[in-house]
């Protein structure tokens, strides 16, 4: 991404050297996707690190599949109500790199990172940003 300064000569630049012709510049903003690195450490070190603590403290064995349901229904869910009865539903969002872009990815495994911290789970520090 270009600092704004970079940006703006870049432009003035195109259309000094395209002076009395039609040219159309396009800007948009992509949607950046979570990194190998980000996923790697969410579904590698997060989710068996919990998935051990829950299966600690509940007394029987938790699988890293339904330690990952309960942190996407706790942090990452849909709310649906059943206009009937007014009951809501949680529904966990999908964390596929298609559909979770790698600053929501971040900020859900931030929010993960504060629940361990928060009823003392100790994980290693993630690794760094790339």
């Amino acid at each position: 991404m270009f600092p704004p300064e970079e940006f703006y000569a870049a432009v003035s630049k195109i259309y000094k050297d395209n002076i009395g012709k039609k040219i159309t510049v396009e800007i948009y903003l992509t949607e950046q996707k979570s990194s190998n690195r980000q996923r790697a450490y969410y579904f590698g070190v997060i989710l068996p690190i919990i998935a051990q603590a829950f299966s600690e403290f509940a007394g029987v064995l938790i699988s890293e599949g339904d330690a990952d349901t309960y942190l996407r229904l706790k942090f990452h869910s849909s709310e649906f109500a059943d206009f009937e009865t007014g009951e809501i539903t949680k529904i966990p969002k999908s964390l596929s790199s298609d559909s979770c872009g790698g600053k929501e990815f971040y900020l859900y495994v931030q929010n993960v990172i504060n629940f361990c911290d928060d009823n003392e789970i100790v994980l290693p520090p993630p690794p760094d940003k790339d």
